[in-house]
């Protein structure tokens, strides 16, 4: 099994044995982003709408969405957009989009983000695995004290937000509407556990999914 589609079902166990003790009526997972209709307070079917899921390139972008909506019995859509445009004025184009806007939308009023905070390492950034940034690019934002994002936007370690040319041009939730949301972290790993940090410090994150491991590292660096 791909190492990609392998973490699309621990996400979706993981996400299962979650909201059967939360039971939140809407979920967006980003990426990709999924979301449930309806008003049920104990839902029973999600539809998933997926972004791009550029940590998992060689399975495409939208296995993610399609594995959710697959365990939930819903259906699996996706924004019709590239992660990345070529452009600042292409990516305006793109958000500009009725179809576009209404997903983005969607997602960012879900009563649950789920998000996959991801390190700044070069050698194992997933965006970076993805093409979206240089391993020089990414040693470039390292330097200036990045320890991680959450959908190409990062942070360093206090949680101060640092720009980057992706800014303009990736099709995504803004950090507004990620600090609005309701937003659940899913990571696993030590090497992820700055990552994780400097996203709740962001603001960014609001409750975390992760291993026991991760879980006695975490509270020991909190602890120090």
């Amino acid at each position: 099994m791909p190492r990609s589609r392998a973490r699309c079902e621990r996400a979706s166990s993981s996400m299962s044995r979650w909201s059967r003790r939360h039971c939140p009526r809407r979920t967006a997972v980003t990426p990709p982003y999924a979301r449930r209709p309806g008003t049920s307070t104990r839902p029973r079917r999600y539809d998933a709408i997926g972004v791009g899921a550029w940590w998992a390139p060689e399975d495409g972008p939208f296995d993610i969405a399609a594995a959710l909506a697959a365990r939930y019995g819903g259906r699996a859509w996706h924004v019709p957009a590239p992660v990345f445009a070529a452009s600042n004025e292409a990516a305006r184009a793109l958000l500009a989009l009725p179809e576009v806007a209404r997903a983005l939308a969607a997602a960012a009023s879900a009563d649950v983000v789920l998000v996959g905070p991801s390190t700044a390492d070069p050698q194992m950034s997933s965006l970076v695995l993805a093409g979206g940034l240089t391993r020089e690019g990414m040693a470039a934002l390292r330097s200036r004290g990045a320890v991680g994002d959450v959908i190409g936007q990062f942070y360093d370690a206090s949680g101060r937000s640092i720009g980057t040319e992706l800014d303009g041009r990736t099709i995504r939730l803004s950090l507004g509407q990620l600090r609005a949301a309701n937003v659940v972290a899913i990571a696993t790993g030590t090497e992820r556990i700055p990552s994780i940090l400097g996203a709740h410090r962001c603001g960014i994150i609001k409750g975390l999914i992760t291993d026991a491991g991760t879980c006695t590292e975490l509270l020991e660096a909190l602890g120090s």
